[in-house]
């Protein structure tokens, strides 16, 4: 009975490690596809349309500064988040493509996932508002690195 349980309870461990590798497999794939084909403006168009959920909005920053960082998004490095691709598809928004590293500890192991997103940063210069927008989040993590991201884009320095 002991080693039913036993093989019942590795066949379950295992299914949860075949899922985390096929979810992360597919994460990169989905994400890189999108960086590949960011420069076609249709596309760009199509993509932007689709983040609509604000993140993350700040009346505190300075104008000059913030468009020089989007504008040299290849020099931007933030802990955990790895800029596949951006791109300026008007005077006021941006779009950049990521894939955040996130570790968790489950008991005694490290368990690492990957979350692929997608961000439209919009300038609004009459109002001296910067907004960051993305997709709608799936868990409490997926939403805090969202919000992480957008906050540090638009706070740290580079």
């Amino acid at each position: 009975m002991k080693l039913i349980f036993k093989l019942a309870f590795a066949i379950i461990l295992a299914v949860f490690a075949i899922q985390r590798i096929r979810n992360n497999y597919f994460s990169k794939k989905r994400i890189k596809n999108i960086a590949d084909n960011l420069a076609d403006d249709d596309f760009a168009r199509d993509l932007s349309e689709q983040l609509d959920m604000m993140i993350f909005k700040d009346s505190n920053f300075e104008l000059s500064r913030i468009k020089e960082k989007l504008n040299n998004w290849q020099q931007i490095i933030i802990e955990n988040f790895d800029i596949k691709a951006a791109r300026k598809l008007n005077e006021s928004t941006y779009i950049f493509v990521t894939v955040a590293k996130y570790e968790e500890l489950d008991g005694k192991r490290k368990n690492t996932l990957f979350f692929d997103f997608c961000f439209k940063v919009m300038i609004n210069e009459e109002e001296n508002l910067i907004s960051v927008y993305s997709e709608l989040f799936s868990n409490l993590i997926d939403k805090n690195l969202r919000y992480d991201f957008a906050k540090k884009l638009i706070k740290d320095k580079y």
